[in-house]
């Protein structure tokens, strides 16, 4: 487990805020992602990040008995996001927009996971079409798909309805 803190990553007003926590202007993608770069290396003791998502696939297939091999062009990577806050009540199930009065209620952070998807892409070498990211049991708002589509395309997005460029 590696746990990081940077109280330059968010600047929000707080809950009652007519602003949202997860806009850009309010999350700061750089510095989530020198976070998320900054954990990835000190939990695997890499010097690069392409290292360090080697390391943690060679772990990871250790672990499963499928010996000390790094991630294989084809395998299939599954992001299970936490959107407590996006279900059928809270999300529109025909348009994917967000109630108003859930939008500053906690999800995953869509900084943190554009962050995760960038290093997937650029520095592991997964192809987009071989990573799944969603939450099976919720909906992913437009807010969050908007902010992952327009970089990451080809990347297969799940969600219980499904529909809208949605699995």
């Amino acid at each position: 487990v590696v746990w990081a803190h940077d109280p330059d990553a968010t600047d929000w007003a707080g809950f009652e805020s007519s602003e949202h926590w997860y806009e850009s202007t309010h999350t700061d993608v750089t510095v989530v992602e020198r976070m998320v770069s900054n954990s990835v290396l000190a939990l695997t003791g890499e010097h690069t990040l392409a290292n360090a998502w080697d390391a943690l696939f060679r772990y990871s297939n250790q672990q499963q008995g499928k010996g000390n091999q790094g991630y294989q062009p084809g395998e299939k990577i599954v992001i299970k996001l936490n959107l407590t806050t996006s279900n059928g009540r809270q999300v529109d199930p025909a348009t994917h927009e967000k109630g108003e009065a859930y939008l500053n209620r906690g999800d995953n952070s869509p900084q943190m996971v554009l962050a995760l998807l960038r290093q997937l892409v650029h520095d592991a070498g997964i192809a987009q079409t071989n990573i799944s990211i969603g939450d099976p049991t919720t909906l992913i708002p437009n807010h969050y798909w908007d902010f992952f589509f327009f970089l990451f395309p080809d990347v297969v997005y799940l969600d219980n309805v499904g529909g809208s460029g949605r699995t």
